[in-house]
């Protein structure tokens, strides 16, 4: 199972686990990035590590340059591997994305492993509608093979709002990042999740991910897993139901009982919104 938590700790970490990585120093992120792929290479997966403006190489990996010359690790920068300063193309992106990992596996390896600082990719609006969209459907992908990712993002650099809407979309987040967060589950019972809190700070922050994320449908449902959505408002819930009216299609949140969801639900009902209890 994925890991889904607020984190502080880049150790332990396995395939299928997504993190968004917020930063203060350059250093800290290479240091948290090497014990993140320290990990693959213990597993025999294949680690990639994409440095940022000013950065050489993951800190405190012993065996790097041995597993270079072996194939089992790979050092790039953030030009050579998605054109920095530009909107990424998120589909393209993604089709490279699974055919790295369709590779590693081919050459032997457990899986693939990348951690990658990258902050100059989600600087401007244009810049981070292409990378929400690229999460979205790299999160999806990473659910469901043998991947995980460690993306990096410095706080110094981009705004609390940027912050929010380029971390939301990950499994897991340290400190800093979106305060709730929008990712695919992996499993048969519902596409996505919800947790966290989404209150009348960030509401916004949900709007942008949706628009820009747009997660697909299936059999005319967007099923939505909330059982770690500790708090939402009406106009949260608002938000989601709108959406699915716009695919012409009913949003299904799945919710404890007694939770925020299933209560305010309970509350004020909504066309395009069904909630679906599930147990503890």
């Amino acid at each position: 199972m994925r890991r889904s938590a607020v984190i502080d700790t880049a150790r332990g970490l396995s395939l299928h686990d997504h993190v968004g990585w917020v930063f203060e120093q350059p250093a800290d992120f290479r240091a948290n990035a090497g014990q993140f792929l320290a990990d693959g290479l213990a597993a025999r997966e294949r680690i990639l590590y994409v440095g940022g403006a000013g950065t050489a190489t993951p800190l405190g990996l012993d065996g790097l340059a041995a597993a270079i010359a072996g194939g089992q690790a790979e050092v790039t920068s953030i030009g050579q591997m998605y054109s920095a300063g530009e909107p990424i193309e998120p589909e393209r992106q993604v089709d490279r994305f699974f055919e790295a990992a369709d590779q590693a596996l081919a050459d032997g390896w457990t899986g693939l492993r990348i951690a990658a600082d990258v902050t100059s990719l989600v600087r401007t609006d244009r810049q981070r509608a292409a990378w929400i969209r690229y999460e979205h459907l790299a999160d999806a992908f990473i659910a469901r093979r043998p991947v995980a990712g460690l993306c990096g993002f410095d706080r110094t650099v981009l705004d609390r709002t940027a912050l929010a809407e380029a971390t939301c979309p990950h499994a897991a987040l340290t400190p800093g990042g979106s305060e709730f967060r929008l990712y695919a589950t992996g499993g048969p019972a519902a596409e996505l999740a919800l947790a966290g809190e989404i209150d009348p700070d960030n509401r916004r922050v949900l709007a942008a991910v949706l628009r820009h994320a747009r997660p697909a449908p299936r059999d005319g449902r967007l099923t939505v897993d909330a059982t770690a959505l500790a708090f939402v408002d009406h106009r949260g819930l608002a938000l989601l139901a709108a959406y699915a009216n716009r695919l012409g299609v009913t949003a299904v949140l799945r919710a404890r009982a007694e939770s925020v969801p299933k209560m305010i639900a309970d509350l004020v009902p909504m066309g395009g919104l069904e909630v679906q209890v599930v147990s503890a």
